[in-house]
């Protein structure tokens, strides 16, 4: 039985190409190369109509996060119209819809792979194609790499920015929280509770997709988990740097202000010998708050992100697996 899929014209690609080289009621071995060229033409146009969807998804994006000034009517008002949706609701659909796409080439590429090996090779005699416009398997599969490589980044890369958005909302805390641990005559115990919410966008939306996803024929394919592991990888490394700006910013100003008073002359009150200053309290708060933040993180894979740069079977991580860990590595390495 063919996987599923979320989107027809995903289907409908398979279907036309199962159908060509497969069925002997429709393929003529004298009409190969036609076959081949009618092949090539079909990934072409799915390859188009991808694209075409990719500069609608960036027309998109541009409008909904433009502040516009509605006029409500009357009739509006009364609720004889439904109100516009929101923001997060269009941002939401948006990234459903990717989600679709890339788990969609994602299963294709493996498909047609599979598909090119055991079904189209079969059919074609030896020493195919002869003439160079026809080209053999690489052009077969050049097309749905292509989709599966500068397309799908271009993708992932326009929906984080949306969840990476949302993520650093929570961010705003980290001055919040530096003020009160330096006026505080506590030490810190225990991470801010802000902590658990930076990555809550991130996990609610990929909840949806993996909700979506398990649905499907294919839910299990290797390919699909890749996928949205690195997807996830680029929400965590935005919200990282986020987050590292954020830090130095705030540790930079305190450091400011512990030099001054430590190089005052003479202190309003003296110090208790052995009791932390608020620059060490505040220090303490920030590394306990991002141990916190590496367990988030974590929860976000099904695996974890391991610190040695391998994944659960001992393969080299992807890179941006390995730009996680060293910007895990340097906002650890801030706060110490």
């Amino acid at each position: 039985m063919r996987p599923g899929f979320y989107l027809k014209q995903s289907a409908e690609l398979l279907r036309t190409l199962h159908k060509i080289w497969t069925e002997d009621k429709i393929f003529i071995a004298d009409l190969t190369s036609g076959f081949w060229k009618l092949s090539l033409q079909c990934l072409n146009r799915y390859l188009y109509w991808v694209k075409e969807i990719l500069v609608s998804l960036q027309l998109k994006l541009k409008e909904i996060s433009e502040p516009q000034s509605t006029v409500i009517s009357p009739s509006a008002q009364n609720g004889a119209i439904p109100p516009q949706t929101s923001t997060v609701a269009q941002e939401n659909a948006l990234i459903l819809i990717v989600a679709a796409i890339l788990l969609d080439i994602s299963a294709l590429e493996e498909i047609l792979n599979l598909f090119f090996n055991e079904s189209v090779s079969e059919r074609l005699p030896l020493g195919f194609p002869d003439l160079p416009i026809l080209k053999g398997e690489e052009q077969f599969l050049k097309i749905i790499k292509e989709l599966n490589g500068s397309v799908m980044s271009e993708f992932q890369k326009q929906t984080s920015t949306l969840i990476v958005k949302r993520c650093c909302v929570a961010l705003d805390q980290v001055s919040v929280v530096v003020q009160r641990t330096g006026f505080s005559s506590n030490v810190p115990t225990a991470a801010s509770a802000y902590v658990s919410k930076i990555l809550t966008p991130a996990s609610e939306i990929f909840a949806q997709v993996d909700s979506r996803h398990a649905q499907l024929k294919n839910s299990t394919s290797a390919g699909a988990k890749i996928v949205l592991k690195n997807w996830k990888l680029i929400v965590c490394e935005g919200v990282l740097s986020r987050y590292y700006g954020i830090a130095a910013q705030q540790l930079e100003d305190v450091a400011k202000v512990d030099k001054y008073s430590r190089s005052r002359k003479k202190a309003v009150a003296v110090a208790v010998d052995g009791a932390m200053s608020a620059f060490e309290k505040i220090k303490l708060q920030m590394k306990m708050d991002v141990g916190q933040f590496k367990r988030e993180m974590d929860s976000l894979f099904a695996a974890g992100i391991n610190n040695d740069g391998n994944d659960g079977n001992g393969e080299k991580k992807e890179t941006a697996a390995v730009v996680v860990v060293e910007g895990l590595e340097a906002l650890y390495a801030l706060v110490l």
